[in-house]
Protein backbone atom coordinates (compact mmCIF):
# COMPACT_ATOMS: atom_id res chain seq x y z
CA UNK A 1 0.00 0.00 0.00
CA UNK A 2 2.99 2.31 0.44
CA UNK A 3 1.82 3.60 3.81
CA UNK A 4 3.50 1.02 6.04
CA UNK A 5 4.07 3.59 8.77
CA UNK A 6 0.30 3.48 9.38
CA UNK A 7 0.26 -0.31 9.98
CA UNK A 8 0.49 -0.07 13.80
CA UNK A 9 -2.58 2.17 13.95
CA UNK A 10 -4.49 0.59 11.05
CA UNK A 11 -7.11 -1.06 13.28
CA UNK A 12 -7.86 2.23 15.03
CA UNK A 13 -8.11 4.09 11.70
CA UNK A 14 -10.57 1.51 10.38
CA UNK A 15 -12.70 1.75 13.51
CA UNK A 16 -12.85 5.55 13.26
CA UNK A 17 -13.80 5.30 9.56
CA UNK A 18 -16.68 2.94 10.38
CA UNK A 19 -15.01 -0.33 9.35
CA UNK A 20 -14.59 -1.74 12.84
CA UNK A 21 -16.04 -4.79 14.58
CA UNK A 22 -19.67 -4.12 13.61
CA UNK A 23 -18.71 -3.84 9.96
CA UNK A 24 -16.69 -7.10 10.12
CA UNK A 25 -19.58 -8.93 11.85
CA UNK A 26 -21.85 -7.77 9.03
CA UNK A 27 -19.39 -9.17 6.45
CA UNK A 28 -19.26 -12.51 8.27
CA UNK A 29 -23.07 -12.70 8.18
CA UNK A 30 -23.03 -11.98 4.46
CA UNK A 31 -20.38 -14.66 3.86
CA UNK A 32 -22.77 -17.39 5.04
CA UNK A 33 -19.95 -19.33 6.69
CA UNK A 34 -20.60 -22.74 8.19
CA UNK A 35 -18.88 -24.81 10.86
CA UNK A 36 -16.16 -27.32 9.93
CA UNK A 37 -15.24 -25.48 6.74
CA UNK A 38 -12.01 -24.00 5.44
CA UNK A 39 -11.87 -20.22 4.96
CA UNK A 40 -9.22 -18.00 3.35
CA UNK A 41 -8.94 -14.28 4.12
CA UNK A 42 -7.05 -12.66 1.20
CA UNK A 43 -5.43 -9.37 2.15
CA UNK A 44 -5.96 -10.15 5.83
CA UNK A 45 -3.80 -7.26 7.04
CA UNK A 46 -3.65 -7.21 10.82
CA UNK A 47 -5.97 -10.21 11.07
CA UNK A 48 -9.09 -8.49 12.35
CA UNK A 49 -11.54 -10.38 10.12
CA UNK A 50 -9.75 -13.75 10.33
CA UNK A 51 -9.70 -13.56 14.13
CA UNK A 52 -13.40 -12.66 14.32
CA UNK A 53 -14.24 -15.54 11.98
CA UNK A 54 -12.33 -17.99 14.19
CA UNK A 55 -13.95 -16.62 17.36
CA UNK A 56 -17.42 -16.86 15.75
CA UNK A 57 -16.87 -20.29 14.19
CA UNK A 58 -14.27 -22.13 16.33
CA UNK A 59 -14.44 -25.28 14.17
CA UNK A 60 -13.60 -23.40 10.96
CA UNK A 61 -10.02 -23.63 9.75
CA UNK A 62 -8.93 -20.08 8.92
CA UNK A 63 -5.95 -19.01 6.82
CA UNK A 64 -4.94 -15.44 6.09
CA UNK A 65 -2.54 -14.06 3.50
CA UNK A 66 -1.10 -10.61 3.08
CA UNK A 67 2.02 -9.24 1.37
CA UNK A 68 2.87 -6.95 4.32
CA UNK A 69 5.13 -8.59 6.96
CA UNK A 70 4.44 -5.89 9.56
CA UNK A 71 0.69 -6.40 9.36
CA UNK A 72 1.13 -10.17 9.59
CA UNK A 73 3.29 -9.81 12.70
CA UNK A 74 0.45 -7.89 14.36
CA UNK A 75 -2.08 -10.52 13.21
CA UNK A 76 0.01 -13.36 14.63
CA UNK A 77 0.43 -11.60 17.99
CA UNK A 78 -3.29 -10.91 18.27
CA UNK A 79 -4.20 -14.52 17.42
CA UNK A 80 -1.60 -15.88 19.86
CA UNK A 81 -2.94 -13.65 22.68
CA UNK A 82 -6.40 -15.09 22.06
CA UNK A 83 -4.99 -18.62 21.69
CA UNK A 84 -6.55 -18.97 18.24
CA UNK A 85 -5.11 -21.38 15.68
CA UNK A 86 -4.97 -19.27 12.51
CA UNK A 87 -2.33 -19.64 9.82
CA UNK A 88 -1.07 -16.27 8.57
CA UNK A 89 1.25 -16.35 5.55
CA UNK A 90 3.10 -13.70 3.63
CA UNK A 91 1.85 -13.92 0.06
CA UNK A 92 0.38 -11.78 -2.69
CA UNK A 93 -3.14 -12.38 -3.90
CA UNK A 94 -1.73 -13.13 -7.35
CA UNK A 95 0.29 -16.11 -6.08
CA UNK A 96 -1.63 -17.88 -3.34
CA UNK A 97 0.44 -20.64 -1.67
CA UNK A 98 -2.38 -23.20 -1.65
CA UNK A 99 -3.49 -26.17 -3.70
CA UNK A 100 -6.37 -26.04 -6.15
CA UNK A 101 -9.85 -26.30 -4.62
CA UNK A 102 -8.63 -26.08 -1.03
CA UNK A 103 -11.18 -23.63 0.42
CA UNK A 104 -14.93 -23.55 0.94
CA UNK A 105 -14.96 -19.76 1.26
CA UNK A 106 -12.61 -17.00 0.21
CA UNK A 107 -13.11 -13.51 1.59
CA UNK A 108 -11.35 -10.48 0.15
CA UNK A 109 -12.36 -7.33 1.99
CA UNK A 110 -11.02 -3.85 1.39
CA UNK A 111 -7.95 -5.28 -0.34
CA UNK A 112 -8.62 -5.48 -4.08
CA UNK A 113 -8.38 -1.71 -4.59
CA UNK A 114 -4.76 -1.90 -3.38
CA UNK A 115 -3.84 -4.26 -6.23
CA UNK A 116 -2.85 -2.51 -9.47
CA UNK A 117 -5.35 -3.03 -12.27
CA UNK A 118 -2.89 -5.00 -14.36
CA UNK A 119 -2.70 -7.62 -11.56
CA UNK A 120 -6.36 -7.73 -10.43
CA UNK A 121 -7.32 -10.48 -12.89
CA UNK A 122 -4.43 -12.67 -11.73
CA UNK A 123 -5.49 -12.15 -8.11
CA UNK A 124 -9.14 -12.99 -8.75
CA UNK A 125 -8.21 -16.03 -10.84
CA UNK A 126 -6.06 -17.26 -7.97
CA UNK A 127 -8.97 -16.85 -5.57
CA UNK A 128 -11.12 -18.85 -7.98
CA UNK A 129 -8.41 -21.51 -8.31
CA UNK A 130 -8.22 -22.18 -4.57
CA UNK A 131 -12.02 -22.36 -4.18
CA UNK A 132 -13.75 -25.72 -4.20
CA UNK A 133 -16.26 -26.18 -7.05
CA UNK A 134 -19.16 -25.35 -4.73
CA UNK A 135 -17.14 -22.70 -2.90
CA UNK A 136 -17.94 -19.03 -2.72
CA UNK A 137 -16.00 -15.77 -2.85
CA UNK A 138 -17.18 -12.76 -0.89
CA UNK A 139 -15.58 -9.62 -2.31
CA UNK A 140 -16.13 -6.38 -0.42
CA UNK A 141 -14.42 -3.28 -1.70
CA UNK A 142 -14.78 0.26 -2.92
CA UNK A 143 -15.95 0.78 -6.47
CA UNK A 144 -12.82 2.36 -7.94
CA UNK A 145 -14.49 2.89 -11.31
CA UNK A 146 -15.63 6.25 -9.96
CA UNK A 147 -15.18 8.47 -6.96
CA UNK A 148 -12.29 9.66 -4.85
CA UNK A 149 -10.26 6.43 -4.99
CA UNK A 150 -10.03 6.76 -8.76
CA UNK A 151 -8.87 10.38 -8.87
CA UNK A 152 -5.23 10.85 -9.69
CA UNK A 153 -4.67 7.16 -10.42
CA UNK A 154 -4.27 5.47 -13.74
CA UNK A 155 -7.04 2.98 -13.20
CA UNK A 156 -9.58 1.55 -15.56
CA UNK A 157 -13.26 2.29 -15.25
CA UNK A 158 -14.16 -1.37 -14.66
CA UNK A 159 -16.63 -2.15 -11.95
CA UNK A 160 -16.14 -4.94 -9.41
CA UNK A 161 -18.76 -6.97 -11.26
CA UNK A 162 -16.69 -6.75 -14.47
CA UNK A 163 -13.49 -7.86 -12.72
CA UNK A 164 -15.30 -10.84 -11.20
CA UNK A 165 -16.94 -11.92 -14.44
CA UNK A 166 -13.66 -11.72 -16.38
CA UNK A 167 -12.00 -13.91 -13.73
CA UNK A 168 -14.60 -16.66 -14.29
CA UNK A 169 -17.02 -15.92 -11.48
CA UNK A 170 -20.79 -15.62 -11.73
CA UNK A 171 -21.12 -12.44 -9.66
CA UNK A 172 -24.16 -11.33 -7.76
CA UNK A 173 -24.49 -8.10 -5.78
CA UNK A 174 -25.14 -8.54 -2.08
CA UNK A 175 -25.13 -5.14 -0.40
CA UNK A 176 -23.52 -1.71 -0.13
CA UNK A 177 -22.49 -0.18 3.18
CA UNK A 178 -20.32 2.84 3.92
CA UNK A 179 -19.23 2.99 0.28
CA UNK A 180 -18.20 -0.67 0.25
CA UNK A 181 -19.82 -2.81 -2.44
CA UNK A 182 -20.20 -6.48 -1.56
CA UNK A 183 -20.35 -9.15 -4.26
CA UNK A 184 -20.73 -12.88 -4.05
CA UNK A 185 -18.91 -14.90 -6.68
CA UNK A 186 -19.37 -18.54 -7.63
CA UNK A 187 -17.33 -20.34 -10.26
CA UNK A 188 -19.04 -20.36 -13.64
Amino acid sequence: MGLRFLTPIYDALCAVAGYGTGFRRWLIELARLQHDRRVLDVGCGTGRLAILIKETFPSVRVDGVDPEPGALAIARRKAARRELAISFREASAEELPFADAEFDNVLCTLALHHIPDERKQAALREMRRVLRPVGELLLADFDTSRGWLHRGKRRSRKRLEDWLREAGFAPSPVAVRRGVHVWRGRSE
